[in-house]
């Protein structure tokens, strides 16, 4: 089995208490971390009279991926963040190319 469906098998274990669960993975990352991988949990809510679409994202990196409990923790506090309403947004403050050099490290200054 890849990482890949490992990682979707693990998900849509926890995703199973939202009706209509989809996980979405791999998806790129923007932080450039080599070995990372983007995950994304979706499934339809009723808000009110309004037909919505929740969705959780967030990003494994090359150790998690290696430890199953690990995927599965990222993966059930997504889904409690869905089942609670809860929203989380990563934003960047100023463009990548903006930021001096020694605070991104040598890695990304090429």
């Amino acid at each position: 089995m890849s990482i890949v469906e490992t990682v979707k098998r693990i998900c849509m274990d926890e995703a199973k208490r939202l009706t209509g669960a989809e996980v979405v993975a791999p998806l790129p990352v923007w932080d450039n971390a080599k070995g990372s991988m983007g995950v994304q949990i979706k499934a339809p809510k009723q808000m009110g009279p309004q037909a919505c679409e929740v969705i959780a994202g967030f990003t494994l990196t090359m150790n998690e991926l290696k430890q199953a409990n690990a995927i599965r923790l990222k993966a059930a506090v997504a889904v409690s963040g869905m089942l609670h309403d809860v929203q989380v947004q990563i934003r960047p403050l100023q463009k990548l190319k903006d930021v001096a050099p020694e605070v991104l490290g040598k890695r990304h200054a090429d």
